[in-house]
């Protein structure tokens, strides 16, 4: 009887150790899962720490280039470049011809004095805001004006500061953006189409 339950008691204990056999190995395998997953969470922090550092110097670099624009920017930059554009010059030349020709009928004449006297672009300042290193206003355009493709081009080159050709920006131009623009596309005559625009815009200048 003794012998018997020796036995079992060996037998059980030999199932004891044979199911508690694997235990380390899943310990061992449960370690390094944890492992990984706390490389990979580094490894993410490590990224998301490195894009912010990325982010930060490249604001960093825009508000250096800001600055830089400022101290440089004309304080009459729109009165010279912008406001003093010419539009439908081709148009307006060719009724100038017609009129001395005596061949303008007079709704071409009128057309021709709107052209020469009225299509012009002018803004007024309508909120100011000053800042710490900065000056900025907002400025609204008084009257819709009339222009052609080529027109367009140029007024977005000067105040965009960008470059379509043969267009680009003037000198001291200080940081404008376009904060509402309406363009809306009208025909004059079956052959020719002109651009309507009205815009907002904002200006800062250095204090």
């Amino acid at each position: 009887m003794r012998s018997f339950l020796h036995r079992l008691i060996i037998t059980r204990y030999n199932w004891i150790l044979l199911l508690l056999a694997p235990l380390p190995c899943c310990l061992i395998i449960l370690h390094g899962y944890y492992r990984l997953y706390q490389l990979e969470e580094l490894a993410n922090t490590t990224q998301i720490i490195h894009k912010k550092i990325l982010y930060n110097e490249l604001v960093q670099k825009k508000e250096a280039k800001i600055l830089s624009q400022l101290k440089t920017s004309d304080p009459q930059y729109l009165d010279k470049y912008v406001e003093s554009l010419c539009f439908l010059q081709p148009e307006q030349k060719k009724l100038q011809t017609l009129l001395l020709e005596n061949r303008l009928d007079p709704i071409s004449s009128q057309r021709l004095n709107w052209i020469s006297q009225e299509n012009q672009l002018a803004f007024f300042e309508e909120k100011i805001r000053k800042h710490t290193l900065f000056c900025e206003v907002e400025e609204r355009q008084q009257t819709t004006i009339q222009a052609n493709e080529e027109d367009l081009k140029q007024l977005l080159c000067f105040i965009e500061q960008v470059h379509i050709w043969p267009y680009g920006p003037k000198p001291g131009v200080p940081f404008l953006f376009i904060t509402d623009f309406n363009l809306v596309k009208k025909s004059i005559t079956p052959q020719q189409k002109v651009f309507c625009i009205d815009m907002k815009l904002v200006k800062r200048e250095a204090l």
